[in-house]
């Protein structure tokens, strides 16, 4: 069950995002999504 009262979730450009996926008129490339997730991870590993 998600909430709707979290004012940080702009949950209609969600929905629009969602939207756009969807209709694949967004690509997603998974590589992009793992390097920026390795990063995030040496960032708070302090860079190790």
């Amino acid at each position: 069950m998600v909430e709707d009262h979290d004012d940080d979730i702009d949950t209609a450009k969600v929905e629009e995002i969602r939207q756009a996926i969807s209709e694949g008129r967004i690509k997603i490339d998974p590589s992009k999504i793992a390097d920026g997730l390795l990063a995030s991870l040496r960032e708070l590993n302090g860079g190790a």
